[in-house]
């Protein structure tokens, strides 16, 4: 039995509207076994979930996340700017930015494990990473979650804040000394880009280091990557890396 995880990223992106709870609900009926998530800090404080530091791409609106309170966001949609997707139905207009909170509502009573990207590597939000640990920590759900990031210094803090959490440290490329760093950073795993990993295919079958890669979309990628036993695969079409980790 592969002891390999499919995490739907983003929900399930290659079929619905990124980052909605359509998407994450989904993905779920697919029988994801996980989700990718992405999260900003408002002007306000609140935890939003979107991939994106602006709204331009993926709502009717304009602007960064940052400057917006989370009142005013809720009147921003976000499933309409994805019409051009062939399950799309009017039923999508409804869809507005997640917050934090409702998303771990939704997984409260499933097995689902959520991987939490802290979006930093642009915009470093002071207290973004306390924030974060308290609303997953109040609703009891640490042990089902992943906190990954592309920066080095919120995944310190929060390991700083609690030893226990799990984190993982996004890369593009495989760094030369990625065993000390794991030690010396405490990384469950690393999360790594889907050629980096097709490149480095030896090291993804070494023992004891955890690897998810993201994002795998090719039929072909999936199957490599499931026989050299890769702890998780992140990908926008769950239903299709399920379908092949059966096979």
């Amino acid at each position: 039995m592969s002891t390999t995880r499919i995490f739907g990223h983003r929900g399930a992106k290659g079929h619905y509207p990124e980052n909605t709870m359509l998407g994450f609900n989904k993905a779920f009926e697919m029988g994801a076994d996980g989700i990718e998530i992405d999260v900003h800090l408002t002007k306000d404080k609140k935890l939003v979930v979107i991939h994106d530091e602006s709204l331009d791409r993926t709502t009717t609106d304009r602007g960064l996340v940052k400057d917006w309170k989370i009142f005013d966001l809720k009147n921003v949609k976000t499933g309409v700017k994805f019409k051009n997707m062939s399950k799309y139905n009017m039923t999508w207009d409804k869809e507005r930015i997640p917050e934090l909170f409702e998303v771990l509502a939704l997984f409260a009573t499933e097995n689902t494990v959520i991987n939490i990207e802290l979006k930093t590597d642009v915009y470093d939000y002071k207290g973004i990473e306390r924030e974060v640990h308290h609303t997953v920590a109040t609703r009891g759900m640490l042990d089902r979650v992943v906190f990954s990031s592309f920066n080095m210094d919120t995944l310190d803090r929060l390991k700083k804040h609690d030893p226990n959490v799990r984190i993982a440290y996004l890369v593009n490329e495989l760094p030369e000394n990625y065993e000390k760093l794991m030690e010396d950073h405490d990384f469950e795993a690393y999360h790594l880009r889907v050629d980096s990993a097709l490149k480095n295919m030896d090291i993804m079958k070494e023992k004891g280091i955890f690897f998810r890669i993201w994002t795998v979309n090719e039929r072909d990628h999936i199957k490599q990557l499931i026989d050299a036993g890769v702890r998780g695969i992140i990908t926008d079409y769950p239903d299709l890396a399920l379908t092949l980790l059966d096979d």
